[in-house]
């Protein structure tokens, strides 16, 4: 499990690695209270085929200082199942 130590009020970032052009994608699965979702984008390199791995970037900010647990869940939207999931713990200081 990844581990991230922030700043309350300080914008930070959670990077995950997917197979957007095979329709998967990371969703942040419930956002806790005292965590704001700011947006995400995904990129690619600029060689990139189709179906070759993509960085999908969660821009997320604490309210609050505490201990919080973000978990995202790679699927199609479509799709009831996940077939990953990935825990961030966050710690808002």
């Amino acid at each position: 499990m990844t581990v991230l130590d922030v700043l309350v009020a300080a914008a930070f970032d959670v990077p995950l690695g997917s197979a957007s052009g095979a329709g998967y994608t990371w969703q942040l699965d419930a956002v806790p209270d005292g965590i704001e979702l700011l947006g995400s984008e995904s990129s690619q390199r600029a060689d990139a085929q189709i179906g070759d791995p993509a960085t999908q970037v969660f821009h997320l900010r604490a309210g609050r200082a505490g201990h919080f647990v973000l978990s995202f869940v790679l699927k199609r939207r479509w799709e009831a199942v996940a077939i990953e999931t990935r825990q961030v713990e966050i710690n808002a200081r």
